[in-house]
């Protein structure tokens, strides 16, 4: 049974996390940073040689290992740690809901340098990084290759302060902490996607059917560039 003093305790833990995400200090928070163990670029392509990118038993049992594991992980070295789960795409016709979702952790009071060991451990493409009021979205040089601190290291892509909080029908591109709150951090290199997205769909539509597996042309990367192709497929399919 949980006591009352750690329900309350998670609940300020969480308006803590609130405050900061939008540009507030305090609550004894001086970091945090956002990131999972999922979904990692070695395990797609292994997926795919493997035939398996869409055999959602095995890539949840798979994902549902490793988040198991950097909790563990999380928890030996006495970080406070908030659950988080993110949904994208794969819109599930069947029972009409999106199915995708990937776990993630908001880990208080970590330094940046932890956050790329333990990302980097984990093969991940991006992290966020929140310090001074500012969330900053980080992705590795090269997502094909493993993590190296001097060879493929982590660097600053976008910077943002606040949060934007979502209404309650928000179907897709999201994360939510707790049962009820809702958000997205708005991160400009985001808001380029979605104007390439447009660019490439017209692209599309004069008959360049290559444009929808090349981000190249785009200047998009690494996570971004997954987003940009699922984005994409999506509004293509809704076309047809």
């Amino acid at each position: 049974m949980v006591s009352d003093a750690s329900i309350n305790a998670k609940k300020r833990q969480r308006k803590g996390i609130k405050n900061a995400l939008s540009g507030n200090l305090g609550y004894n928070i001086k970091t945090f940073a956002i990131f999972t163990s999922e979904n990692s670029p070695k395990d797609k392509v292994r997926w795919e040689k493997e035939g398996n990118s869409n055999n959602k038993e095995l890539r949840g049992k798979e994902n549902k290992k490793v988040h198991h594991e950097l909790s563990r992980t999380l928890k030996h070295y006495g970080y406070a740690v908030e659950p988080l789960v993110g949904y994208y795409g794969e819109y599930d016709t069947e029972e009409e809901k999106w199915k995708a979702r990937e776990h993630s952790f908001v880990v208080i009071n970590i330094s940046l340098e932890s956050t790329k060991s333990l990302a980097g451990n984990h093969e991940q493409e991006s992290f966020i990084f929140w310090h001074d009021g500012v969330s900053e979205y980080w992705q590795m040089e090269d997502s094909s290759k493993p993590y190296d601190p001097k060879t493929n290291k982590y660097v600053l892509v976008d910077s943002v302060v606040g949060y934007k909080k979502l209404p309650k029908d928000q179907d897709n591109y999201y994360s939510v902490m707790g049962k009820y709150f809702k958000f997205s951090i708005p991160f400009p290199i985001f808001d380029a996607v979605d104007f390439s997205v447009e660019c490439a769909l017209e692209k599309y539509f004069e008959g360049d059917v290559k444009v929808i597996d090349s981000c190249m042309d785009f200047g998009i990367r690494g996570r971004t560039a997954t987003l940009f192709r699922r984005k994409l497929y999506e509004r293509v399919s809704d076309s047809l």
